[in-house]
C-alpha cells in the first residue's frame, strides 16, 4: 500500500469511528411534537372557499431551542406552525 492510500484509509476508518461514537452523528436528533389545536382555535387564521389555514408564529428563542434545537431568529428566521385541515365531506369520483 502506497503512504497515500494508507493515510486516506485511516482518514475514512476515523471518520467512520467518530460518526460512530457520536450520538448526534448515528442518529437523528429527536424533538417533541409541537402541540396542535383545531385549526378554528388558532387566532390568525383565514377561509376562503372552503379551505380554512391557521397560523402560529414561534416568537420565542426558548420554545424554538425546545422544537427545533436551535435559535432560528439568530440566523434570520421566524418559524411559522401552518394548520390547514382536511375538510373533505364528499368523495370525489372520476
Amino acid at each position: 500500500m502506497t503512504t497515500v492510500r494508507r493515510v486516506a484509509w485511516f482518514v475514512v476508518v476515523s471518520l467512520l469511528v467518530a460518526f460512530y461514537c457520536d450520538p448526534q452523528c448515528s442518529a437523528a436528533q429527536r424533538f417533541p411534537d409541537y402541540p396542535v389545536h383545531p385549526a378554528r382555535e388558532y387566532t390568525v387564521k383565514i377561509a376562503k372557499e372552503g379551505i380554512l389555514v391557521a397560523g402560529e408564529p414561534v416568537w420565542e428563542v426558548d420554545q424554538q431551542k425546545k422544537y427545533f434545537g436551535t435559535n432560528l431568529r439568530a440566523g434570520g428566521y421566524l418559524p411559522v406552525l401552518l394548520v390547514i385541515p382536511c375538510v373533505l365531506t364528499a368523495v370525489v369520483s372520476k
